[in-house]
């Protein structure tokens, strides 16, 4: 089968280097660090869960499992990081169907051969069946369990509220919960990179705002508004005070502190710049 026609089978565009990666070039290298810590000495010997970005890191494992068919999938490759720039970016310098061939090659005689996908598109293609004698392959799947095997997130996660570990060099992580727009939006960042330092200030500043800002916010069904509570009009001699006509100190205290004069915001927090703060919150 020539390239063409399985580029064509796999459903990716037959465009792009197809002469073997001997070595990761500079600019995957360049590509992957952009994806970590801003700190050098945090990016861990190429390991996928040096990725900060929670979506391009869980994608990262799938290329390395579902579409490379590598066993290995914690240290990153060039292939692997190939992928997601033409993914991120667009780039096509890399012919991804020879990509994947080269690795079905080199699996073939190295073990377990993880790429059933592509061996069921090939025998759809030729219309030809599977031999009975052949063994099905398991089908496996990034899950919540493999996410906490893979520490992706917390061992006490569940679906629903999802605590995401971050990792800075081997031995400094962190954790939040997921969704957090604010922190993975990449365009108002101008970058998939920060640092351990930059992140605490992040959720320190967070905490005068509200923590799901970004969220899309769930219908709740409108609430039956009660009639207004007319209250007793008291007679003369009758009431807080008995002694005038004039408003006690008492009426003026509870006026003061049940009635301000605008309604308060507790997730407002008012900045004031040249006040301090970071760039990541409100400008």
């Amino acid at each position: 089968m020539s390239l063409a026609e399985f580029c064509d089978v796999i459903g990716v565009r037959n465009v792009g280097k197809t002469t073997k990666m001997n070595a990761q070039p500079y600019e995957l290298k360049a590509l992957f660090t952009s994806l970590c810590s801003k700190d050098p000495k945090d990016i861990h010997r190429g390991k996928i869960s040096s990725i900060l970005f929670p979506h391009i890191r869980y994608f990262a494992y799938y290329i390395a499992r579902g579409v490379l068919a590598r066993d290995n999938t914690s240290n990153i490759s060039g292939p692997d990081i190939a992928i997601l720039a033409a993914a991120l970016l667009g780039d096509n310098t890399y012919n991804i169907g020879a990509l994947i061939a080269r690795r079905l090659v080199a699996n073939s005689g190295k073990g377990p051969h993880f790429g059933g996908i592509y061996a069921t598109l090939i025998l759809e293609r030729l219309e030809r069946t599977v031999r009975a004698d052949d063994a099905p392959f398991p089908f496996i799947s990034f899950d919540l369990t493999a996410m906490k095997r893979h520490e992706f997130v917390t061992r006490t996660s569940e679906f629903g509220n999802l605590v995401y570990i971050m990792r800075f060099g081997e031995f400094t992580t962190r954790e939040i919960r997921l969704p957090a727009p604010l922190l993975f939006d990449h365009v108002s960042r101008n970058g998939w990179s920060f640092t351990a330092i930059e992140l605490d200030e992040f959720v320190i500043q967070q905490r005068f705002h509200n923590p799901v800002e970004g969220v899309a916010p769930e219908e709740e069904e409108p609430e039956e508004i009660p009639p207004p509570h007319e209250e007793p009009v008291a007679q003369w001699g009758e009431g807080p005070s008995s002694w005038g006509g004039e408003p006690s100190s008492w009426e003026d205290s509870r006026t003061s502190v049940y009635a301000p004069k605008a309604p308060h915001d507790p997730w407002t927090y008012q900045y004031y710049p040249g006040a301090g703060g970071s760039s990541w919150g409100p400008q």
